[in-house]
């Protein structure tokens, strides 16, 4: 019985939790959403907008996450990070470097194997 309530109260505690920090909303979005309020008027524009952020995100995701997969399969076969992506596509574990989003760059760090996407 001891058990059950404690497992209980965690349950409880974490479930709070997750509602207090789910509730949390950054003052720049709380203020953007007050700067354009949702019209028939600018419905169009504000979905296009939507759309083509939630496109970008995507594509940056997609983009770093096969080319971290292909960093961490060389260094589970050389045992070190490669010295550049190039080298990921010379070995064969990239068929290409995939295309950075227009208006960014992979920015690679060889001594932790990390790469990022940042503005050009």
């Amino acid at each position: 019985m001891k058990i059950t309530h404690r497992v209980l109260m965690l349950l409880i505690g974490l479930t709070c939790s997750f509602a207090v920090g789910c509730s949390v909303e950054k003052e720049s979005d709380a203020e953007s959403r007050k700067q354009e309020k949702l019209t028939p008027v600018n419905a169009p524009d504000q979905y296009v907008r939507g759309v083509l952020n939630a496109r970008n995100r995507a594509a940056d995701v997609i983009g770093t996450g096969s080319i971290n997969k292909a960093i961490q399969a060389y260094k589970m076969q050389y045992g070190k990070n490669p010295a550049s992506l190039e080298e990921l596509r010379k070995k064969g574990l990239l068929s290409t470097i995939p295309p950075a989003p227009t208006g960014k760059k992979y920015q690679y760090n060889p001594r932790n194997g990390t790469v990022a996407l940042v503005d050009k």
